[in-house]
Order: C-alpha cells, then structure tokens, then sequence
C-alpha cells in the first residue's frame, strides 16, 4: 500500500491537527527550524502507533539563517537525542548518508 506524504500548515509542537495513533511512521528533515526539539517529540510520541517509527534527517547545513540550532557539533546531535529519547523513544539506528556526505539519518522507535 502506497500513502501519499503531504505536507501541512501547522505546529510541529503539538501536531494537534492529528488524533492520538494516527501514523505508523513520522519523517522530518527540518529539526534544526523546530525551537523545542522535545516539545516536537512529545507531539510525534503522541500522533504515533506503539512501535510507531521516527525518521530524521539532519543535513550539516552552514549559515542558514532560519534555522533555532546548528548541529554542526557532535555535542548538538547527542542534545537532539537526547531530546527525542527522553519523549518516549529509543534510538534504532544512526549515521551518515552514503549518498549525501553532509546528511545523518536517524531511526527511533516509539516505545
């Protein structure tokens, strides 16, 4: 079964547009423009099936003036999750894009 990813107007801090369980899987490459990474992952906890999987993209992106954080240092990948892991989530898998040299990808499951 294919699902059609759309993207929507609204607050990455509450999701409140999405009833509780909504989704199996949750994608974002925008983390680094969210204020409060763990206010964002209490919302995805919530809007996520049990078992429900997180995926993250975080591009090393310089001077991107719209952006609450740099994640540029390895000391603001471990806040990040920290953040996510301390909503509810367990970290399955982590690292660099084979195709994208300045790309991480992360995998969290919803527990």
């Amino acid at each position: 079964m294919c699902t059609l990813a759309v993207v929507l107007h609204g607050d990455a801090h509450r999701l409140s547009q999405f009833k509780d369980g909504a989704f199996g899987t949750i994608y974002s490459n925008v983390l680094d423009h969210f204020p409060y990474i763990s206010r964002f992952a209490a919302a995805a906890h919530r809007v996520l099936r049990a078992n429900g999987s997180m995926l993250i993209d975080i591009a090393r992106v310089k001077a991107d003036r719209w952006a609450f954080h740099d994640f540029e240092p390895e000391e603001s990948r471990r806040a990040v999750t920290e953040n996510i892991t301390g909503a509810g989530f367990v970290l399955l898998s982590s690292g660099k894009s084979r195709m994208v040299t300045a790309l991480t990808h992360y995998v969290f499951i919803r527990i």
